[in-house]
């Protein structure tokens, strides 16, 4: 590799991932990469716009409602909490990576919810969830919440794919 290669990683809210890959062209130096126009060897990778309609042309359930919804779905994958007094902190969220969603809203068939997985150094419900199990949540869209959520710790899912999915809070009934 090229010793004026640059790589930055950049991850704003929602999964958004900018790579920026700089390669020895003229002008582009490690002193001299923050350019007013994106240069022509910049490449850029993001998640789809979380604001498009469906594929029936109904918008998608981000844009339909902000007070929560209910919804059901499988459990494909499941990350579980750190065990209480394990870690530093007391609260943490697990993701749900659910398909074959079924709501009235019309929320994409497949979604990652979060939801508290540890609260108070205690297990939640939500730590008993397993692959394969049908769950019905009310959920309310990633963005409506990550102001008061977004600060905690999270345990990610491990499949790439789904950080390209829609994200939303979950409460268990």
């Amino acid at each position: 590799m090229s010793k004026n290669m640059k790589f930055e990683i950049i991850t704003p809210p929602f999964f958004a991932l900018v790579i920026v890959a700089c390669i020895a062209l003229p002008g582009c130096s490690p002193r001299n990469t923050a350019q007013q126009e994106t240069p022509s060897d910049t490449i850029v990778i993001a998640p789809p716009d979380k604001k498009r309609s469906t594929p029936d042309g109904k918008m998608s359930a981000t844009e339909e409602t902000e007070n929560g919804f209910q919804a059901q779905g499988t459990v494909a994958e499941v990350t579980k909490p750190p065990k209480p007094g394990s870690v530093p902190y007391k609260d943490a969220l697990v993701a749900v990576h659910l398909t074959n969603v079924q709501s009235r809203k019309g929320a994409p068939k497949e979604i990652v919810v979060y939801l508290w997985g540890m609260k108070d150094n205690q297990p939640t419900p939500a730590s008993k969830i397993e692959k394969g199990q049908t769950l019905t949540l009310t959920l309310a869209p990633w963005d409506s919440v990550e102001e008061q959520y977004g600060g905690y710790n999270r345990v990610e899912l491990s499949d790439p794919h789904t950080m390209s999915l829609e994200a939303y809070w979950g409460e268990m009934p």
